[in-house]
């Protein structure tokens, strides 16, 4: 079972080499976030829906590219060695919306569950966590 966020708008139109980018780049990340390997992730068989959640939860399309591109860049510059989990969390205590969007992408891989920081609500993804 799949639903979306309240007030949640179509997914903006990227051109497919900047979606594929972006796409890679949200796996990237969500590996840090969650400590699972990407291509588990890929293999759940869910990141495309994910992706496309994560997509549209803010209410203006432009909102959630800028949100998730901050998001990913901010996780994926601090991972590299030799920096380390330390660096991704002082980043995210550092950055409310990046914090808010890398809590909902750590809920919604291990809980199968979005959490909306504007409700307060949660909405359920699938019936089981997906990992």
């Amino acid at each position: 079972m799949h639903t979306q966020p309240r007030g949640a708008v179509s997914t903006p139109l990227l051109e497919a080499s900047v979606r594929e980018a972006l796409f890679v780049r949200f796996i990237a990340a969500s590996a840090v976030l969650t400590g699972f390997d990407a291509s588990l992730l890929r293999g759940t068989g869910v990141a495309p829906s994910y992706f496309e959640l994560v997509l549209r939860s803010k209410a203006e399309p432009q909102e959630s590219v800028a949100a998730l591109r901050a998001m990913c860049d901010g996780v994926l510059e601090r991972s590299g060695v030799p920096r380390s989990e330390g660096d991704v969390a002082a980043f995210l205590r550092e950055h409310a919306v990046a914090s808010d969007l890398g809590n909902a992408v750590i809920k919604l891989w291990y809980l199968g569950t979005w959490y909306d920081s504007q409700t307060a609500q949660e909405y359920a993804v699938s019936d089981s966590p997906s990992i």
